[in-house]
């Protein structure tokens, strides 16, 4: 017999977690960004194993034409920095990054 807990604990997920959520559409296709466009997902593009985490992304920007590139899912907004994207010539395609709304 195993005990269940009354009130589950509230964990945070793994950036694995969040990617995989991404890519299924979890997450729903419009966002609004930190200063109010609304950004449509066209195409959730290509997982990538490596950096960044998706690869021909496709996203509107308040109904405009769609703009490609790839897109970098963080846990933190500070990850960009710290993680050494600004200045990693891989990340130069980058055309949105998300992170988990807290």
């Amino acid at each position: 017999m195993r005990e269940r807990a009354l009130f589950p604990c509230n964990r945070t997920p793994t950036e694995l977690e969040i990617q995989a959520r991404w890519f299924a559409g979890e997450f729903g296709k419009q966002f609004v960004s930190s200063n109010g466009d609304t950004i449509e997902i066209v195409q959730f593009g290509t997982w990538n194993r490596e950096r960044p985490d998706f690869r021909d992304v496709a996203i509107r920007i308040n109904g405009g034409r769609p703009v490609s590139g790839c897109v970098e899912i963080d846990l933190t907004d500070r990850s960009w920095e710290t993680h050494g994207h600004a200045t990693n010539p891989a990340f130069e395609q980058t055309i949105c990054t998300f992170r988990r709304s807290k």
